[in-house]
């Protein structure tokens, strides 16, 4: 459609010359472009989904955050106990050798209370 210059529209003849070629610059573009709007919707649907699919992922990743900060927990808590018992082994032994000195020093007692007895028998 050619917009036709008379009177007052003949100073701006210049001026709808630009617009009626960009009009169908815009009109060559859009018949040539390649893109069909099927395009533009399988285009948007794998957008779509890669969306869903990041949503997924980061939803997991977060869920995997957790079991790791809860099994770092359960290993920390696995390691303070494994450091108690090792204290309560270590008092065990201590405790061990405790008794068999005073085993060794009651055994020692009495061989001398025995030594001493007989000394005052004879």
């Amino acid at each position: 459609m050619k917009i036709k210059a008379t009177g007052v529209e003949k100073a701006f003849e210049k001026e709808f010359a630009e617009m009626e070629n960009n009009i169908q610059e815009i009109r060559d573009i859009i018949r040539n472009a390649n893109v069909s709007s099927n395009d533009i919707r399988d285009i948007e649907m794998n957008l779509k989904q890669l969306r869903e699919s990041l949503n997924i992922s980061y939803t997991d990743l977060e869920r995997t955050k957790e079991e790791i900060d809860v099994r770092s927990n359960s290993i920390r808590q696995g390691n303070n106990d494994i450091r108690a018992l090792q204290m309560g082994v270590d008092k065990l032994k201590q405790k061990i050798e405790n008794l068999k000195r005073n085993a060794t020093n009651v055994q020692a007692q009495d061989v001398e209370g025995k030594v001493l007895t007989r000394g005052g028998e004879g």
